[in-house]
């Protein structure tokens, strides 16, 4: 009879190249491991065997993005960021095994956008193995399987990768699935099932870190129970809600709410359920080393909450997204700046909330300055400076039912703010354009320029301007 053979569900990294023994008589696998990171731009020694079966082995060393590394025992790779890596071991008489390999490297925090792990087209990912550990930039995700205690059910838990297109949901066949039908603008997410809080740790400094965010929706499976009810329960009523809450791992009391249903409010006009991504902010957490998420709704039953417990998730510890819009005023002038065109608003009688972050920033054309006062007035804000030639840039959001939109303003203050008006017809001889430094041209300068525009009548007009 042939052997079974078994193999080690993890290896990892050991600077004089680290084995797994795998035991095959015993039907266990036994591995020796030593955790060593190392930093970018080092490189790491990969070393597996492997014991049952049949000989010769065959090995292949594939990394997360699927690609074929060597067919040796040992292989040295230098990843930039966090990667995972995995040898498929097949015996000759056809048994296969894999080892997987996590290399944790310290440096810049890099993105999670999940494009970096590969998915067959229209497909999944939720284990190897029992407990899993899958990498994308700085960060490590758990994923586990597990049969339901006292049953033959099995299911999955805490983080599966997506990349299905479809936003419908009819059974858990479309657990996989967002409510917008893909990533944020991208084809890799997450699926989220934090079954007892699911654990994502910081990679890239072993104190943890400051994780800015991450994109949230609702996923399908979420949005169709809330909206359409199912057979446990039915459409999310007026009052009900339904949030996902992001805490420190050390420290539970630290914690940040985001709501993807909100039917509280007494005007019905502002009530959602989140059906497109949205920035959750994770700063208020401060530095944290590892982050877990927990799910609660109004909507509960003898067995806890009947919403499903899901979210979607992409781009953690990316930017949100920000879109750039310019004003200019004169200086000692107090100007009132409409702050509803600058959004994509509903008009439908729901709530619109302003809200007004004012660290400066710098930007090209004139120099930052925080000597420009800005303020927030309902839905305007109140700018006034004595200075001339500075600019701030400041962010402005607004929320309405449940979306928020963000916009990177920046206020130049100018004296002169445009080509003086010229009465009568005037044909133009030239124009010169100057930068800060005196230097003259006959095309823009990048950032400020002085565009001086001389007639044939021998007269001049300037206007200052940031390219």
């Amino acid at each position: 009879m042939k052997q079974r053979l078994l193999f080690s569900a993890m290896a990892f990294l050991l600077a004089a190249g680290a084995t797994v023994n795998v035991m095959a008589d015993e039907l266990e696998a036994e591995a020796t491991v030593n955790v060593k990171s190392i930093t970018a731009g080092q490189s790491a020694t990969l070393t597996v065997t492997a014991e049952g079966g049949e000989t010769p082995y065959a090995i292949e060393w594939r990394d997360q993005m699927n690609n074929v590394l060597g067919n040796e025992a040992t292989i040295t790779v230098s990843p930039e960021h966090t990667y995972g890596y995995k040898a498929i071991v097949t015996s000759a008489d056809g048994q296969e095994a894999i080892a997987k390999v996590g290399v944790i490297v310290r440096g810049e925090a890099v993105e999670a956008t999940f494009e970096d792990n590969y998915l067959p087209a229209e497909s999944f990912f939720n284990g190897d193995n029992d407990d899993d550990t899958w990498y994308s930039g700085s960060y490590a995700f758990n994923v586990g399987n597990m049969i339901w205690p006292g049953s033959t059910i099995s299911f999955w838990y805490d983080y599966a990768l997506s990349n299905q297109t479809s936003k419908a949901y009819a059974s858990l066949d479309d657990q996989y699935h967002s409510c917008t039908g893909g990533g944020h603008n991208s084809a890799n997410f997450v699926i989220a099932y934090p079954y007892g809080g699911g654990t994502v740790s910081v990679t890239h400094n072993e104190d943890g870190d400051v994780i800015s965010g991450f994109y949230i929706t609702n996923t399908a499976y979420a949005y169709s129970n809330m909206t359409q009810g199912d057979a446990y329960s039915q459409p999310l009523p007026a009052g009900g809600w339904f949030k996902v809450t992001a805490y420190d791992a050390d420290d539970s009391s630290n914690a940040v709410d985001f709501y993807l249903a909100d039917l509280r409010d007494d005007n019905p006009a502002n009530h959602y359920v989140v059906n497109n991504w949205e920035w959750f902010d994770l700063t208020p957490l401060g530095q944290v080393s590892e982050i877990m998420f927990s799910l609660d709704g109004s909507d509960k039953g003898d067995w806890g909450l009947n919403t499903p417990a899901y979210f979607a998730m992409d781009n953690l510890g990316g930017q949100r997204e920000l879109k750039p819009v310019t004003r200019t005023i004169k200086p000692g002038e107090n100007k009132k700046i409409k702050l509803a065109p600058m959004f994509d608003l509903l008009d439908d009688g729901s709530t619109i909330t302003f809200a007004l972050e004012t660290q400066p920033r710098n930007g090209a054309g004139y120099p930052a300055s925080d000597a420009i006062d800005v303020a927030l007035d309902g839905d305007q804000l109140l700018v006034s400076t004595d200075q001339d030639m500075v600019q701030r840039t400041v962010v402005v959001s607004a929320n309405q039912k449940g979306h928020t939109q963000f916009v990177e303003l920046t206020i130049g203050i100018d004296s002169v703010t445009g080509i003086e008006t010229v009465t009568e017809a005037k044909t133009i001889a030239g124009i010169t354009y100057v930068n800060a430094a005196g230097q003259q041209a006959a095309t823009p300068f990048e950032g400020f320029n002085i565009i001086v525009t001389r007639y044939a009548d021998g007269s001049t007009t300037t206007a200052k301007q940031i390219k």
